[in-house]
């Protein structure tokens, strides 16, 4: 009797992991789907994104859109200031090294 208990419990278990596991997956591939189509604001949460009226002030990290852009470094070889998007292919092509000095 011990053994039969163990073992629906297992099964049970393991039944309710592989239903909670489909249905979290099918709620993310619909909601992808919807953001991806523009059927839903990833704002807001509203589903006619063309009338939210909240603008995005952070990104999906939670800094501020307006800071992202702010940093810039000097670059070691030239010494020009870069912004830090930029900077690895700044430094490929002020150096002539990498995919981007063959190109130039």
């Amino acid at each position: 009797a011990q053994r039969d208990d163990t073992l629906i419990d297992a099964t049970t278990t393991a039944l309710f992991d592989q239903l909670l596991r489909s249905i979290i997956h099918t709620v993310v591939l619909d909601v992808h789907r919807a953001a991806r189509t523009g059927r839903l604001c990833l704002r807001c949460g509203s589903t006619t994104p063309e009338l939210c009226t909240r603008s995005a002030t952070r990104d999906v990290f939670g800094l501020s859109l307006n800071s992202r852009f702010s940093h810039t470094f000097a670059c070691v070889h030239c010494k020009r200031s870069v912004h830090a998007e930029r900077y690895a292919t700044h430094l490929e092509k002020c150096m002539g090294v990498g995919r981007a000095s063959a190109r130039a």
